[in-house]
């Protein structure tokens, strides 16, 4: 179904009549099911616009306009006024950031930075924050970068599910998992016997998707043992996670929670 309407139009109502599962019609601008579209100045092919610039035509052409290569508005011949600009394809302050336009971002052909954040090409990534290798993330992870961190974050992946977003100063201390993650990564059987000896699995995001088996401490000091790894490595937090292929490297207090998780494991 398509409306052609004569509504008095602000950024509210335009975003309406984009997200509404019909379309509406202002001049050659077309709104409905989630998107705007203006014809492309070269070709007339349609291009999808941002509920910014859907406004600005309403409000500057009546809907009776293009969008040339340069994103810029194009109006009538006659229009004297020349081609009115578009509204900023990235935003200038970082509190203009919506998902909308994150996802805009995103699907654009150039990349834009915000600090560690790099949107464009279809993708966004943040580094991880265990080595700093790109992690694609999804629009949603991005707008919680910019907004708490202004893109000045690195990305973990949690082994519960979801993301950990850490900044520079942020506290970072080992996070002991669910008995289910054990019985899911060492079976039930192993799994109470870990529970019986006073263990638990523990992860930290300086260590990236490793599973210490061990113990984490009332002082956030941890220690243990790779949980799926049998050659034996090891692994402890006090201030800075620390992971080592030798026993004898680890601290004397970290030394108790790792023959303990030795003894579990058989190794």
């Amino acid at each position: 179904m398509t409306t052609k309407t004569t509504t008095t139009w602000s950024i509210d109502t335009v975003e309406a009549a984009m997200a509404a599962p019909t379309y509406t019609e202002v001049g050659y601008l077309t709104m409905g099911f989630g998107q705007a579209t203006l014809p492309d100045a070269a070709d007339g092919a349609p291009v999808s616009v941002p509920a910014e610039v859907a406004l600005e035509a309403i409000t500057q052409h009546g809907g009776l306009c293009w969008v040339d290569e340069s994103g810029h508005l194009v109006g009538w011949p006659e229009d004297d006024s020349g081609p009115e600009p578009a509204a900023e394809p990235v935003p200038s302050t970082l509190d203009a950031w919506t998902l909308q336009r994150v996802q805009e971002a995103m699907d654009a052909p150039d990349r834009v930075e915000i600090g560690h954040v790099t949107l464009g090409a279809g993708a966004a990534t943040l580094p991880d924050a265990a080595d700093g290798a790109p992690v694609s993330v999804s629009a949603a992870v991005v707008l919680e970068a910019i907004q708490r961190y202004q893109g000045d974050c690195w990305v973990a992946h949690r082994p519960t599910g979801g993301y950990l977003l850490l900044g520079e100063d942020d506290p970072v201390a080992p996070e002991a998992l669910p008995g289910w993650r054990a019985q899911r990564v060492l079976g039930a059987p192993l799994a109470e016997e870990i529970a019986w000896r006073g263990l638990t699995l523990w992860w930290h995001p300086a260590t990236g998707s490793t599973l210490w088996l061990g113990v984490v401490y009332s002082d956030g000091r941890a220690a243990g043992v790779d949980a799926r790894d049998y050659h034996l490595r090891v692994g402890w937090v006090d201030g800075v996670a620390t992971a080592s292929a030798f026993v004898d490297e680890a601290p004397a207090w970290a030394c108790p929670a790792i023959e303990r998780a030795r003894e579990v494991l058989g190794v």
